[in-house]
């Protein structure tokens, strides 16, 4: 991090389980990760600010690989969307649905 900060984007971060064809899969999310990547991909020096869980912590690589500095502070577990993918049609299901 050489230049000085140019945005800092605070929010939520999520562990979207995917379901397709009857198989789960973890995925990253959350509205925080997702306009990090976008401001970076404009060339703005960013610093993404949001609660997440230690455990937590090794299913968000994708933090450190878009190649910017991150904080995180301890919270609640985050929410987790149940994504479910017929041919032709997704739905979400929120939890406890």
């Amino acid at each position: 991090m050489g230049r000085p900060i140019d945005l800092v984007i605070i929010g939520q971060t999520s562990k979207d389980i995917i379901l397709i064809d009857g198989r789960a899969e973890t995925a990253p999310g959350g509205g925080v990760l997702y306009a990090s990547y976008a401001a970076k991909a404009t060339g703005a020096e960013i610093l993404a600010v949001t609660k997440l869980a230690a455990e937590d912590a090794a299913c968000f690589p994708a933090f450190a690989r878009g190649g910017f500095p991150f904080w995180t502070f301890p919270p609640r577990p985050p929410p987790s969307w149940r994504i479910a993918s017929k041919p032709r049609a997704a739905t979400a299901v929120a939890p406890g649905s």
